[in-house]
């Protein structure tokens, strides 16, 4: 599998969780955030005890997707789980003895397991639509590169305002 359609795999089965869990997504990508390789951006904030139990299964379920694909056991100590921990934080309080947090996680994961085994069929297809995407995006900027005038530096660009 390639690095790319692990990834893909990755923000898929964020996604096909949330939906499945009634959650929306606002956008997700294989295109880098900050230190990640790609992202989902979920449209709720995980201020009830529900949410923050859905956002817990939803960050486990990127990791968990890899794993089921690869077969490898669950990568350890990325950002999906330290985003998971917050949100048990979130629902325990910071002070929560982690033991108790990390059963929460423990159900999270399990759940995000069987949700996506579920799913699987959706996470394939979404996965293999953002890989067919992002090879076009390439052959895209392969045939036409930016104008000098549109600030290839990226220096003022808003993606928020294209439209």
């Amino acid at each position: 599998m390639t690095k790319l359609a692990q990834v893909a795999v990755h923000e898929s089965g964020h996604v096909v969780a949330a939906r499945a869990l009634g959650v929306g997504t606002l956008a997700f990508s294989l295109q880098p955030l900050a230190s990640e390789l790609g992202h989902a951006q979920l449209a709720t904030k995980l201020r009830t005890p529900g949410e923050c139990r859905d956002g817990m299964v939803i960050f486990c379920a990127g990791p968990v997707a890899e794993s089921v694909a690869t077969g490898e056991p669950i990568r350890r100590g990325g950002g999906d789980e330290a985003r998971a921990w917050e949100a048990a934080q979130r629902l325990h309080g910071l002070e929560a003895d982690p033991a108790t947090l990390q059963v929460e996680l423990d159900r999270a994961e399990a759940h995000a397991r069987a949700l996506l085994l579920a799913n699987w069929p959706a996470v394939q297809r979404l996965a293999a639509a953002m890989v067919a995407t992002q090879a076009a995006m390439e052959t895209l900027n392969d045939s036409f590169p930016p104008p000098a005038h549109a600030g290839n530096d990226g220096a003022g660009f808003d993606p928020e305002t294209v439209g």
